[in-house]
């Protein structure tokens, strides 16, 4: 697609915007390695224990930048080899190997939660196009939508810092949530987070409600379910209002201010509020931390759900986020009520972290439980704000 395509109608793209051009082409996303036949799952996060080898250097490793960008074909663990000819049993709607309690995942299993993407084949912050190649924790979040399908089965769904809304696609792929819309605050990911959400869904018909839409972290409150409104077409309309008498202007705003809420063409309510909040890799620096999850609280209905991956590069991020977390009120979800909600956990790479939080009641309180960093360092030294780069 070319780039006045992309850009035509946004107003920051300036010299940046005009020097570089975009190349989307349709790639494909597995979910899981494609030579895998079972899955570790738990009712806790399981992380892989890392090499030896790497142990000395992880955190060097770590601040390597943009270097951990991950290419659609490429694999993120080793295959656990099956066992064969392994008894099979159905567990909280999964079917897995009786003696091992892995996930069986079978042919049909790696065709649904294969995705068609329009991704960019090269990426440059310079525009700020983070947002539109895989980064490594979308796996994750695939993962665990996969394992657990009736937990987003019936409920409404959004994803924040979507960029190619990978998890949103297969949500809506596999038809579980009632409505899903995905979120961004760069206009060009709204509009391709859609394209993949609609290139993995056919047919339409069958499909759950869908939406893509602008959401800036830093202003939650003005968050609505609709589509990016389209530029004026002509001089005819702004000629129009402008004669209104005032009187008939004050007549409008207090029919607009006095209405229900509207519903965006797809029937998304505009004023939604969210069962379950979804994010992967969207935690890059400390104030982002907060503004991300003032959000979520925000726009989670009381007792909603928040499922985030997040991949641990940076310890003063790393400490904001679990700052913000308590902040905001939030809690992790224990083993013990994940096996009563039917919660099972996939094998994950040792770098990376999977939580399902809850939104705490306004007024209620917990204890402050950290979250399981690895790389987390524990000390007293202040939190440093960087620059915001939220997606």
């Amino acid at each position: 697609m070319a780039s006045e395509d992309l850009y035509s109608s946004d107003d920051e793209v300036g010299l940046f915007g005009a020097l570089f051009t975009p190349t989307y082409t349709l790639v494909t996303f597995p979910v899981f390695d494609s030579d895998s036949s079972t899955l570790d799952i738990s009712p806790q996060p399981v992380i892989s224990p890392p090499p030896e080898s790497k142990l000395a250097d992880a955190t060097s490793s770590e601040r390597a930048g943009s270097t951990d960008r991950l290419e659609p074909t490429e694999t993120t663990r080793s295959a656990p080899a099956p066992a064969p000819a392994a008894e099979t049993e159905l567990r909280d709607g999964r079917v897995v190997e009786k003696a091992t309690g892995r996930l069986l995942l079978t042919p049909a299993t790696h065709a649904e939660c294969t995705l068609k993407l329009w991704a960019n084949s090269a990426s440059s912050t310079d525009f700020d196009d983070t947002g539109s190649i895989f980064w490594p924790s979308c796996r994750p979040l695939c993962q665990f939508i996969a394992v657990n399908r009736e937990f987003f089965r019936g409920r409404s769904v959004l994803e924040m810092g979507c960029g190619l809304a990978a998890p949103s696609a297969l949500l809506c792929k596999l038809k579980l949530p009632r409505m899903m819309v995905a979120s961004d605050h760069m206009p060009h990911l709204v509009e391709y987070a859609l394209r993949n959400i609609r290139e993995n869904v056919r047919p339409a018909a069958a499909s759950p409600l869908m939406e893509a839409a602008l959401l800036e972290w830093s202003s939650p409150e003005l968050f609505r379910c609709a589509p990016i409104p389209p530029p004026p077409t002509s001089s005819t309309s702004t000629s129009t209002s402008t004669s209104r008498s005032a009187a008939e202007t004050t007549a409008s705003a207090t029919a607009t201010a006095t209405a229900p809420p509207a519903e965006s063409p797809t029937g998304v309510p505009l004023d939604s509020r969210f069962d379950v909040v979804i994010a992967s890799d969207v935690i890059y620096s400390s104030d982002a931390a907060a503004c991300f999850f003032r959000s979520a609280s925000h726009l989670l209905v009381d007792g909603g759900l928040l499922v985030m991956s997040h991949r641990s590069r940076w310890h003063v991020v790393d400490r904001a986020l679990q700052h913000s977390y308590n902040e905001f009120n939030f809690r992790l979800i224990p083993a013990a009520e994940s096996e009563l909600l039917g919660i099972a956990y996939p094998s994950i790479p040792h770098e990376h972290n999977l939580w399902v939080m809850r939104k705490q009641a306004l007024g209620t309180s917990h204890p402050a439980v950290p979250l399981p960093l690895p790389y987390m360092q524990l000390d007293q030294s202040p939190i440093i704000a960087h620059s915001t780069s939220r997606r």
